[in-house]
This record gives C-alpha cells, structure tokens and sequence, in this order.
C-alpha cells in the first residue's frame, strides 16, 4: 500500500487501518483526537471538537 502516511505507521497500525478500511491519514488523524479527547477529560476540561463523522463508535475502540 502506498498511501500518504503509510510509511509512519506500525505494523499493527497498517493491519489495522486495512481491517477498518481507512486511510493512514484518517487513522492519525483519529488517533491524535482520541488523544487530545483522553488528555482533556484527563485535566477535566471541556471538549470543544467532535471526532469526524468518517469515524465511527466500533472503529475509534479499536484505535
């Protein structure tokens, strides 16, 4: 696979991205929200973003 970002995953990363059937760029995408999401919630602050709709319940679980 020769997608933009596919050379900075793992590969665990790269199986799962082929699994959920999204591109690396959505993967890091999601993953850095995710992050963000979990630091906020983290220091009790509120989130003002929304994970993209590309994403769903399932899929940001196994991210």
């Amino acid at each position: 696979m020769s997608s933009p970002g596919y050379g900075l995953l793992s590969c665990s990363e790269k199986q799962l991205c082929n699994s959920l059937r999204i591109s690396p760029s959505q993967y890091i995408t999601s993953k850095a929200l995710i992050l963000k999401d979990s630091a906020i919630k983290q220091h009790g602050l509120q989130n003002k973003h929304k994970l993209s709709t590309y994403i769903d319940k399932v899929q940001r679980r196994k991210i």
